[in-house]
């Protein structure tokens, strides 16, 4: 098992985090390049207020040497509660990112330890992800589960005839 240092992140990190999440779509969406370099700008652009203002919380993973291993990103979001969850609070793994060469070598479950453990520090009894086919296992091992109900539907901006 690699040695990972996490650390939560700063600021200054928002460039490596938005590098990482442009990364990870790369890999599995895939999209173009001209998409990763905007999904990096919108990334910039959406963490940097929501970190500043501790509605969303970050990690980063180092080696010894203080290379990046990987990365995380969650939101803070309130929902209406429920009678398992009377605060309505969640905290939504948005990003997990773990770079090519250090993958299976303990550098996810240090991180997943890490947004776990911020969750119970803040009181938030609820975590969701969505994951990677190859995340899944790693996330199973650490007690999440699939929820069959859960929807989504995109609509179209662009077209106010979306319906």
């Amino acid at each position: 098992m690699a040695t990972a240092s996490i650390r939560p992140a700063s600021l200054a990190d928002i460039p490596a985090l938005a590098e990482d999440r442009a990364a990870l779509f790369v890999e599995s969406a895939p999209i173009t390049a001209e998409q990763a370099e905007r999904l990096r700008e919108d990334t910039v652009a959406v963490l940097t207020p929501d970190l500043a203002s501790g509605r969303a919380l970050a990690w980063i993973a180092e080696s010894a040497a203080g290379d990046r291993l990987g990365s995380a990103a969650a939101c803070i979001v309130r929902r209406l509660p429920t009678p398992w969850n009377p605060t309505g609070m969640e905290l939504f793994l948005a990003q997990m990112y773990i770079r090519p060469g250090h993958r299976g070598a303990g550098v996810g479950t240090a991180l997943l330890e890490a947004v776990t453990g911020a969750a119970r520090v803040a009181r938030i009894a609820t975590v969701r992800l969505r994951s990677t086919d190859a995340g899944l296992a790693l996330y199973r091992r650490h007690g999440f589960s699939l929820l069959p109900s859960f929807m989504e539907r995109r609509l179209d901006l662009e077209r106010p005839d979306d319906r």
